[in-house]
């Protein structure tokens, strides 16, 4: 078997396949978005990118 072992930002990840998060804007509840980020890691993704602020509030940033 192949070895696809990698590091990303100091993280080892047991491949190199990183999925970018759903945009925030999106209309779909938190738990789709949920739903989808297991179904993408049961799927073989290493990680998942997931954004640090939440624009939908920004007078609460």
């Amino acid at each position: 078997m192949i070895n696809l072992n990698t590091e990303w930002m100091g993280m080892k990840l047991k491949n190199p396949f990183i999925l970018a998060s759903l945009t925030l804007f999106s209309k779909v509840e938190l738990n789709a978005h949920i739903g989808f980020f297991d179904a993408a890691i049961e799927a073989g993704a290493a990680a998942v990118i997931l954004p640090s602020v939440n624009p939908a509030n920004p007078d609460k940033l």
